[in-house]
């Protein structure tokens, strides 16, 4: 039994991201959990300390008081741990850890058994959102692969803007629940959108705009948005601000069962994201049959497949959108052609396979460190 130790600051229950790197993790972990001890360091959200989740153990470091509060002492907590903490990571077989500004691990012992787990880059996108704060993180994300000596990406599009570590590395993507190619799917008469309500990050406002200017062409269709997160309140005056409030529903939060129902009735699914690193929405509402529309960058042209499984539009471009979204409504045959076509895709990403192949390499970097 291998001791693991992995530090991300977001987990599936943070109310403030949530995000599919952390459903990710947790699918993994919790199938290695049954031969492994599997601990996970993330952010407080809440007054809790410590659970245990179908065997993974997390613990919960900084403060739950807002989110900027956590972000910034669980970043503080993780550097501390980085340089001091040589004599409690000792005890981890293996130290797996996010390449993230937000936590700056510095693999300063036991470099051969620590993995930098490659989510994306943030890029230029930090300094259009965060201002001159985001020069630092752009410093980070160049030098920190340096310091890594193996390293983990979801997608081949992201491997290939990162420095290469010296020892073991590997492209290993993120799955489904394989079960939803098997969902039976119809259509109403709706657009759908669903993740994290971060306005900047998943090109939500671009999203109201491209729909603004779709609303003459087909004013039947709906636009439904589900997900929560710290942007909620933006979003609904964005919204007020365009005069559509009747045209699109914010469902919030949503269950598991509300998720596959949402995907298996829309027309299809839109993701204009500014930067990802996969897109798990993409490859479920692909094996629901349903087209995707997302943006022309790294990670979501891995996920979706070019007038083959989806169509990319231009990023930042919400003109370029609008005639992508006009285009799905219009053609029936078009949005079925690409829907059969990412179903087959889906059938690739399992997270028991997915799993297998991560539990495979954390086997080699342990055999390289004897």
């Amino acid at each position: 039994m291998a001791k693991l130790v992995h530090f991300t600051y977001d987990c599936p229950w943070n109310p403030w991201v949530g995000g599919g790197g952390a459903r990710r993790n947790h699918e993994i972990y919790k199938r290695l959990a049954r031969e492994h001890d599997v601990t996970v360091y993330c952010g407080k959200h809440d007054p809790s300390t410590s659970r245990s989740e179908d065997g993974v153990t997390y613990h919960f470091s900084g403060t739950h008081r807002s989110y900027v509060c956590s972000r910034i002492t669980f970043l503080l907590f993780v550097l501390t741990i980085s340089i001091f903490g040589y004599f409690k990571l000792r005890k981890y077989d293996l130290v797996i850890a996010d390449l993230d500004p937000y936590t700056p691990y510095l693999p300063l012992y036991h470099r051969s058994t620590t993995i930098m787990m490659a989510y994306h880059l943030y890029g230029k996108d930090n300094v259009k959102k965060f201002g001159v704060l985001g020069y630092g993180m752009i410093a980070y994300e160049r030098v920190a692969p340096h310091l890594f000596w193996n390293a983990i990406f979801i997608s081949e599009s992201v491997r290939q803007h990162i420095h290469q570590p010296r020892g073991k590395s590997a492209v290993i993507y993120t799955g489904i629940d394989s079960d939803l190619i098997e969902l039976p799917t119809t259509e109403k008469n709706y657009i759908l959108s669903i993740g994290r309500i971060d306005i900047y990050h998943k090109g939500l406002d671009l999203l109201i705009e491209a729909f603004g200017k779709l609303q003459p062409a087909v004013s039947d269709i709906r636009l439904v948005i589900a997900g929560d997160g710290k942007d909620m309140p933006a979003l609904q005056d964005i919204i007020r601000l365009h005069n559509l409030s009747q045209q699109i529903d914010l469902t919030g939060r949503v269950s598991e069962t509300t998720k596959r129902t949402l995907l298996q009735n829309c027309l299809f699914v839109c993701m204009p994201s500014r930067y990802e690193g996969w897109g798990i929405v993409a490859i479920e509402a692909a094996a629901c049959g349903k087209a995707v529309i997302g943006t022309d960058i790294d990670g979501l042209k891995d996920s979706i497949i070019h007038n083959h499984t989806g169509l990319l539009s231009q990023k930042d471009d919400a003109t370029d959108l609008s005639l992508r979204m006009l285009a799905l409504c219009k053609d029936k045959n078009l949005r079925e052609r690409l829907g059969r076509n990412g179903k087959e895709y889906s059938k690739k990403f399992n997270w028991d396979r997915i799993a297998t192949d991560q539990q495979r390499f954390f086997d080699e970097v342990l055999h390289a460190a004897l």
